[in-house]
């Protein structure tokens, strides 16, 4: 068996990331909270059960950005190496539970042109 990949990524990956995940999880809060907005401009009745789940939504986005931008990135980035060699790709990845990708670049090669 192969030893782990040693090399790691560029450090700047660390911040495109962290704008993905903002991206991602900025879209989520959105499609979550519009609806309690919606609730409050056109139901007043029950604004106060709006106010609360807009108020939910709010924090929950927040943590997440937290956990996300500052606590998952750096540990993804430890966890990332990979290894070129004339033969393979080596790529190992993951935060929980290790991925290991080994790939033969006999396989990958640069596709043909017609002329």
């Amino acid at each position: 068996m192969r030893a782990n990949p040693t090399k790691k990524l560029n450090p700047k990956i660390k911040a495109v990331w962290r704008i993905s995940d903002a991206i991602a999880i900025s879209a989520i809060a959105a499609i979550l909270i519009v609806p309690g907005i919606l609730v409050l401009l056109l139901e007043p009745s029950i604004a106060f059960f709006a106010e609360v789940y807009c108020l939910v939504c709010l924090v929950l986005y927040i943590a997440a950005l937290v956990v996300f931008l500052f606590i998952v990135t750096p540990i993804r980035y430890i966890r990332w190496s990979y290894e070129l060699s004339p033969d393979y790709l080596d790529i190992a990845h993951g935060i929980i539970w290790r991925k290991r990708f080994i790939l033969s670049l006999i396989h990958i090669s640069e596709p043909t042109r017609p002329y």
